[in-house]
């Protein structure tokens, strides 16, 4: 059993209200910013990144608007059913339009994780002092108006912008902010009906999210099952306790494997991928080293607070380690020193991980690292007040309450003067993909194939349901999150453009009947029965863990 926590003073509610009103103010503006730029989600120009956005947004689409059939569909090697497909489709049925759920879910996942850090929180205090809630609302905040500046700005791709698209590993990282703080409440239940209530609830969290994405076994399973052993070998909880977390986490996770392995994906073939190129080679510091350098320099002060809560923890977790022996069991709240170390191993963790499959070549990297930009700041750093009484009472005075309330509600109304003059707010149709149902509509084709960067995109915010499959430069399909039963599809046309050049397409299937240009992308057809079934049932041309491709 835990010891118990120090009684702390109620929090502020003033407090809490300021933080709470200063996170939604910072979320409806970055929601109106959205609204503004569409060209966040449908830049169609390198780096070629975004179609992965909307791999829900496509899987909702033909599952709840076209009736498609779950089956047929070939899943990437992380599904994301839970909780990001979960949340993505609650969305899809409360707003309809694609783009108004692609908005609501960036404002949803920014929402769930304030409310997930407030149930952390909660967990390890017994009454968490205000000026900690109101840390945590603050650095949330904090990241919010680092997205909306970026969106001002018109940028399309930086390392926290990944937080505001589905199928991201996001969604990982909100079940494992709520799968600690049930952790921790486990560490302290006392009777048998809160062990099994808390102990389902994890179970259930960690099952599904194995399930659903492999990359909470290094964020949330392995640093959770190193951080109770080093509790257990410190003697802060009892053998007994230890191994029946550690079997709760360790059956959640082989069971979601096995069977993400048997029905979802052949998650097999992904890790012994990952397997075979696992090394670490001197080159992959470098990398990271360059990539830190170059986010210590656009966010100096956001690194600090990283860098300070870093070396502040291991010093508190030390300090406590070390003299525990001479501190009361009631003096030293053990749940703060689980989560300080939790986090610590989380980053060594996360880290090693990166550098040992090597996944750090591409600019989507940063995805990996969320654990690590997040929680030290917006979990870590307002914990660590835990240890300076003084400022924890803080919260308590009316003067600074005001001068809190002041200064945080300034910060989200100074990003007011960037937002765009015109304030038009309409759903988007995209130039390309209005040229492409204009021809649809006259010319009645229907279904093509083409790049991955443009398939997903014309194929989602098409208004005459024109489908488009993406495939390879080899004219076979990508196989992540590809319509169902492909084989059966008669294509009309051929969309050229990035990887799949006219001169390529010609040297395939010929002249093509008719050449159609939209932007900067041309569309061929053929006559009747030139490449109408592209994929044959019959002889297996190539079979990964995608599935089974056939000769053309």
């Amino acid at each position: 059993m835990l010891g118990k926590t120090s009684k702390e003073a109620y929090p502020s509610k003033a407090l809490c209200l300021v933080g709470w009103g200063a996170l939604l103010t910072s979320t409806i503006i970055l929601c109106i910013k959205l609204l503004q730029a569409p060209g966040f989600w449908f830049n169609m120009s390198p780096p070629y990144y975004f179609p992965d956005a909307l791999q829900l947004a496509g899987l909702y689409n033909s599952v709840m608007i076209n009736g498609d059939s779950w089956s047929g569909w070939i899943m990437g090697a992380s599904p994301y059913l839970f909780p990001d497909a979960a949340l993505f489709f609650l969305l899809g049925v409360l707003f309809g339009n694609m783009y108004d759920v692609l908005v609501a879910y960036g404002m949803a996942q920014i929402i769930l994780l304030a409310i997930g850090l407030q149930f952390l929180a909660n967990s390890v205090f017994q009454k968490t002092p205000g000026i900690i809630k109101f840390g945590i609302l603050f650095a949330c905040m904090w990241v919010t108006l680092i997205l909306a500046q970026h969106i001002s700005s018109g940028e399309t791709y930086n390392v926290f912008l990944p937080i505001l698209k589905p199928a991201f590993h996001f969604g990982a990282l909100l079940s494992l902010v709520f799968a600690l703080g049930l952790t921790i409440r486990l560490l302290d239940a006392r009777t048998l009906q809160k062990k099994i209530w808390f102990a389902s609830l994890l179970f259930c969290i960690s099952f599904l999210t194995v399930l659903s994405d492999f990359i909470y076994i290094v964020q949330g399973i392995v640093p959770v099952l190193l951080s109770l052993l080093f509790f257990v070998l410190s003697r802060w909880i009892t053998w007994q306790r230890w191994f029946f977390l550690s079997a709760i986490l360790t059956v959640a996770c082989v069971l979601g494997v096995l069977l993400n392995m048997m029905y979802l994906t052949n998650g097999a073939e992904v890790l012994n991928t990952v397997l075979d190129a696992a090394s670490v080679h001197t080159r992959t510091f470098f990398k990271l080293g360059y990539w830190g350098l170059n986010f210590i320099s656009d966010y100096i002060v956001y690194s600090c607070v990283t860098l300070l809560f870093l070396i502040c923890s291991a010093a508190c977790i030390t300090r406590d380690y070390r003299h525990q022996r001479g501190i009361k069991r009631e003096d030293v709240n053990k749940k703060v020193i689980f989560l300080l170390s939790f986090l610590l191993i989380l980053c060594v963790v996360n880290i090693s991980a990166v550098l040992w499959a090597k996944i750090f070549p591409g600019i989507s990297s940063s995805r990996y690292f969320f654990p690590l930009l997040i929680l030290p700041v917006c979990i870590g750093a307002p914990v660590l007040l835990h240890f300076f009484p003084g400022i924890k009472k803080i919260g308590e005075k009316r003067r600074v309450v005001a001068f809190l309330a002041i200064f945080v509600l300034a910060l989200p109304l100074a990003e007011v003067r960037n937002m765009q003059g015109s304030g038009e707010m309409k759903r988007p149709y995209p130039h390309v993909s209005q040229c492409l149902d204009d021809l649809a509509e006259k010319y009645n084709i229907r279904q093509g194939v083409g790049p991955y960067c443009y398939a997903k995109p014309l194929s989602l915010f098409s208004k005459n349901n024109v489908s488009v499959l993406h495939v390879l430069s080899d004219f076979f399909p990508h196989g992540l999150f590809s319509f169902p039963e492909y084989e059966k599809v008669e294509f009309d046309f051929i969309i050229a453009g990035h990887y799949l050049t006219e001169e390529k397409i010609v040297e395939k299937f010929g002249e093509p009947k008719n050449v159609f240009s939209c932007e900067d992308i041309k569309i061929l057809t053929y006559e009747d029965n030139a490449f109408k079934h592209m994929f044959l049932y019959g002889e297996v041309f190539q079979e990964t863990q995608y599935g089974k491709f056939y000769r053309s």
